[in-house]
């Protein structure tokens, strides 16, 4: 019998979490990853053998940090391994009324990605990627993947309503699947985890509908 091709799954996490808020349907947040990349494999040719979420933390406001790290909690207890990044300050300015503030933006994620891609296939660690984002940032790493191992498949899922702005990392990559609502309600987390010796309870805003299928 022939082995399964061994599959990793890389997610672009605020790409996915932005693309699922504009749903409105805060239920959805409370996605479980590794269920959701296994949807997009052939049990009987592959194996899912590795799910990483990249993503960073929300340091100057706790409820967003509270939240973002019971989410990443609950993840990792359904074997999720998670790359933190993290956010750095950015001045701002209105061009219209020269107003100013300090925001924040989203440092080294892409670089993650890219660095574990090209890892990944190097050391020969798996046959084949999923690749969760519409990040057209993320158009040089594969196709540096790709001439490193130009046979090595790699296959793109873009998050709901993203599609469109996929178009550069579609022409690169070697398939692309849709990620839709149903994908999502199908591969939701439980209501109650374990993690490390502790419970991890579903926040009550991300309590789905009574017809989706886990409660």
């Amino acid at each position: 019998m022939r082995n399964k091709l061994r599959v990793f799954c890389f997610i672009d996490g605020f790409n996915m979490y932005h693309a699922i808020d504009e749903l409105n349907k805060d239920y959805l947040k409370w996605v479980n990853y590794f269920g959701l990349a296994s949807a997009f494999i052939k049990p009987s040719q592959e194996k899912l053998i590795g799910v990483y979420y990249f993503s960073a933390f929300p340091h100057w406001n706790q409820k967003k940090l509270r939240r973002h790290r019971n989410f990443n909690d609950a993840i990792q207890a359904e074997g999720v391994q998670s790359v933190i990044s993290k956010f750095k300050k950015k001045f701002k300015e209105c061009p219209s009324c020269s107003h100013q503030w300090t925001g924040h933006e989203e440092k080294e994620t892409d670089v993650q990605i890219a660095l574990y891609m090209l890892k990944s296939v190097v050391k020969k660690e798996c046959d084949k990627i999923l690749l969760i984002s519409a990040d057209s940032d993320l158009v040089p790493a594969v196709k540096m993947t790709k001439e490193l191992s130009p046979n090595f498949p790699i296959v793109l899922l873009t998050p709901p309503g993203r599609s469109n702005l996929a178009r550069d990392l579609k022409s690169v990559s070697d398939q692309w699947i849709r990620i839709k609502q149903k994908h999502l309600e199908r591969n939701l987390l439980p209501k109650k985890l374990a993690y490390r010796g502790r419970t991890i309870i579903r926040p009550s805003k991300y309590r789905p509908p009574a017809s989706t299928i886990r409660s």
